[in-house]
């Protein structure tokens, strides 16, 4: 999983929007699905023929795609459209579907586990910076309740595209400088087992995909219904280009 090093500060924005995503603002005058559901069919429909078969609908939730979904079935049926809809996508599961995965996803239990068994290898000596007390090797309990919380760590700086080294540098010569260079050796550690064992880490597979030119998406992605609340975009989506839209129900001067 080897890639350039990115200063943490030139990685951000991830996406321009001005250049790479076209959004359409779809006003309050209805319900957000009934507009996403007008809008999609205005531009997808050609003839008798509604095809989305190549693109990804990404939604807040699952509830809105099951109702926007019944919603274009039923006026597919009322308008005697054929109707090919595309796939389905919550934000969470969209970022995979912009990069090739080169190795299998670890699950949630085997990267606690990969955690579990760094620091059980780790030397005492090295993790008294970040615990009080550290447990005998031989108790499994103690050291997977440290894993879990590592790796929820790892997974909400990961989710804004940092890693623990990230945070060293933040914090340069301040007396948190020592628990994250532990914490970041830590977390080579363990991306190095996981790489041992034939798997990837899903978090810092979406930080690593773009840097390495992985994103191809093989369709356009439309995320109706969602609102910029802040900076952040699925990783990878800077490299999808024009085939990116936002369909949203907000003025532009609302966050």
């Amino acid at each position: 999983m080897g890639t350039t090093k990115i200063p943490f500060r030139q990685r951000r924005p991830l996406l321009d929007q001005s250049q790479s995503i076209q959004v359409e603002y779809l006003g309050w005058s209805g319900p957000i699905l009934r507009s996403a559901c007008d809008y999609l069919q205005k531009r997808y429909t050609r003839g008798n023929k509604w095809d989305m078969d190549q693109c990804l609908l990404v939604l807040p939730g699952g509830f809105a795609g099951r109702r926007l979904t019944q919603l274009m079935a039923t006026r597919a049926s009322e308008k005697s459209l054929v109707l090919r809809p595309p796939e389905m996508l919550t934000i969470g599961t969209l970022p995979e579907k912009l990069y090739t995965a080169k190795l299998p996803f670890a699950s949630d239990l085997e990267q606690v586990l990969a955690w579990t068994k760094v620091l059980r290898a780790a030397d005492h000596e090295v993790l008294k910076p970040l615990l009080f007390e550290v447990p005998d090797s031989a108790e499994l309990r103690p050291w997977m309740d440290l894993a879990r919380i590592l790796s929820t760590l790892h997974r909400e700086l990961s989710s804004d595209l940092v890693d623990f080294d990230d945070v060293v540098q933040e914090l340069k010569g301040t007396v948190e400088e020592v628990r994250w260079q532990v914490l970041s050796k830590l977390q080579r550690a363990y991306l190095d087992e996981l790489q041992i064992a034939g798997l990837w880490d899903v978090q810092s597979a979406r930080r690593f995909a773009p840097a390495n030119g992985d994103t191809a998406p093989s369709a356009p992605y439309q995320p109706p219904g969602t609102c910029r609340s802040s900076d952040r975009s699925p990783p990878g989506s800077a490299s999808v280009g024009d085939r990116t839209g936002g369909r949203g129900s907000s003025p532009r001067y609302r966050r």
